[in-house]
């Protein structure tokens, strides 16, 4: 019981650290790109998503399915 739980925890903390390194690196080429702040529109926008993202790659991750 507990073995799944620690899994899906781990599988979690992957997602989250995956999610917010693709955030930064998306919001930091926006502001290189265009020269403007990514806030409030970048930022905002990749919440809604990374929270999304997250769902996305613990639904479909590989440990989910042993």
């Amino acid at each position: 019981m507990f073995k799944g739980l620690l899994t899906l925890v781990e599988e979690l903390i992957a997602a989250v650290i995956a999610m917010t390194l693709l955030g930064v690196a998306v919001a930091m080429l926006s502001w290189v790109g265009t020269g403007l702040s990514p806030w409030p529109y970048v930022v905002l926008a990749e919440l809604g998503s990374c929270i999304f993202g997250i769902v996305l790659l613990l639904a479909t991750s590989p440990m989910r399915h042993h």
